[in-house]
């Protein structure tokens, strides 16, 4: 009986949240527009601050304070939007769905987390860290989030990858101690800031107005 009734809560867990696929979309366009904005801003404050040759732990410090203030930002836009539309909704905020989500997400989120600490005087190698695990964070998503996520997912996989090959280069004929951190940031900003602002542009037309069917039928899966 109890093994009966696990699956049957899983089965509505997972109905419930593959009828809300428009539902998280509409949010997460403004959660990717704030994110995206706090990532072009973090690139750009440290471009402008950096100087090749100044002290290497400041420059470490500076980087970290910047991305670590954009994800701050991001994650607390996160919490509203999701706050408020649990409330419009009259739900509870921490819904069967969001500890499903959070399960899928934490193991890449505590190794960035992890490296973050271990690698935070030496930090130039921890953008590629970011992006890789980011990307299979949200593709451990991809059997109940909208496809745009999944997508999301495989953009930054894919640039990870890329940046780790282009890591290479960038060490032997730029230099690791200047090089390395200040072409990190930009491709931080490229894609912690870009693709966020391109995924927001993507989602939002779609993700605007929950179609009013689909708005019953999420309504009807969250009945007792």
């Amino acid at each position: 009986m109890a093994t009966r009734t696990t699956a049957e809560e899983h089965l509505r867990v997972i109905r419930s949240l593959m009828e809300k696929a428009t539902i998280y979309r509409a949010i997460s366009a403004p959660t990717a527009l704030v994110g995206g904005c706090a990532g072009i801003l973090a690139a750009a404050f440290f471009h402008f601050s950096w100087r090749p040759g100044d002290n290497a732990r400041a420059e470490s410090h500076l980087f970290l304070a910047c991305w670590l203030s954009a994800l701050t930002v991001a994650a607390g836009g996160n919490v509203y939007f999701l706050r408020t539309d649990a409330q419009r909704r009259g739900e509870k905020f921490v819904s069967a769905g969001m500890r499903a989500a959070l399960r899928a997400l934490w193991p890449s989120y505590l190794v960035a987390a992890t490296l973050t600490i271990l690698c935070r005087n030496s930090p130039e190698f921890l953008p590629i860290s970011w992006m890789l695990l980011y990307g299979l964070g949200l593709l451990g998503t991809q059997h109940f989030a909208p496809r745009s996520i999944t997508l999301l997912g495989w953009a930054f996989l894919i640039a990870g990858l890329l940046a780790m090959v282009g890591s290479l280069w960038v060490e032997t004929f730029v230099g690791r101690a200047d090089g390395l951190l200040f072409v990190g940031n930009l491709v931080m900003g490229l894609t912690f800031g870009g693709f966020h602002l391109i995924y927001a542009v993507c989602v939002w037309p779609r993700g605007s107005r929950v179609p009013e069917g689909q708005a019953g039928a999420a309504d009807a899966g969250n009945a007792p």
